[in-house]
C-alpha cells in the first residue's frame, strides 16, 4: 500500500478529521494551516458539525458568507470568559 500525503485526502476526509479538534484555539490554528483547511472551516456546515461533538461548550463559530470581492467571507468565533 503506498503512503499518502494529506494534502491528497479528498475534502470530506479532511473534514472529518477537523471537525473533531476538540478546542476552538487548535481550529483557529488549523484554520491558517493551508487554503484547503481554512475553506473547510470556513464552510456554514462546519460549526454546526463541530458543534454538535460537544467541543464547544462556551463558544460559538460564525460564518459571514461573502458579499462581494471587497468583502471577503469571514469566520468568527465568540467566546463566553
Amino acid at each position: 500500500m503506498a503512503a499518502t500525503t494529506i494534502s491528497k485526502l479528498p475534502d470530506d476526509v479532511i473534514f472529518d478529521i477537523l471537525v473533531r479538534v476538540p478546542d476552538i484555539k487548535s481550529v483557529t490554528r488549523c484554520e491558517r494551516v493551508c487554503k484547503k483547511w481554512h475553506n473547510l472551516i470556513l464552510q456554514p456546515c462546519f460549526a454546526d458539525s463541530h458543534s454538535s461533538r460537544g467541543s464547544l461548550p462556551s463558544s460559538l463559530i460564525f460564518y459571514s458568507p461573502p458579499d462581494g470581492p471587497t468583502n471577503p467571507a469571514h469566520f468568527g468565533i465568540y467566546s463566553r470568559a
